[in-house]
């Protein structure tokens, strides 16, 4: 005779694309299926709920300890906290490849023809570049970009433009 498990545990059901940790060691998990899925420091597992992604999600980020954004091949940026989504979502230029959060709640987003930055549910800079963007970071007002081309470009943003640094 068996016995019953001790616990049970969901998880993604897909691969896992994304990852980031907020402020509390909550740990949340994008999939390949669109779902993101949050691990509290004390082994608690549950899918962000609301209305979100419908596919690959290809970041997730933390910018001010709480609130966390996400990017995935639908083509939206969507901010979630507590464990649920915002009803509200953003389209992005193209399909994104990255994600990056900045302190002060400034969200940028690389595509794969622009970089663009995004605050309180609305978008407030766009920068079209002749390259594929693969990856992003942000630290205090820089913000880099790496490309596919084995590149990086360093943008400076302001208060409604993002341009490329010294350029």
């Amino acid at each position: 005779m068996e016995a019953d498990p001790s616990s049970t545990y969901q998880g993604p059901t897909k691969a896992v694309t994304a990852a980031a940790i907020d402020s509390s060691g909550t740990f949340f998990a994008g999939s390949y299926d669109g779902r993101i899925m949050a691990v509290t420091a004390n082994g608690t597992v549950e899918p962000v709920s609301g209305s979100g992604h419908s596919n690959h999600v290809s970041g997730i980020t933390c910018t001010d300890g709480k609130k966390m954004s996400s990017v995935a091949f639908d083509d939206t940026l969507r901010e979630f906290v507590s464990g649920k989504f915002d009803s509200a979502s953003l389209s992005t230029a193209g399909q994104p490849k990255g994600i990056a959060g900045a302190d002060d709640g400034t969200v940028f987003v690389a595509t794969v023809s622009a970089v663009e930055a995004a605050k309180a549910g609305k978008k407030v800079a766009n920068l079209k570049v002749a390259y594929t963007p693969s990856s992003i970071a942000v630290s205090g007002r820089v913000v880099a970009v790496g490309a596919e081309v084995s590149a990086c470009a360093l943008v400076c943003p302001s208060q409604h433009e993002l341009t490329i640094c010294g350029g």
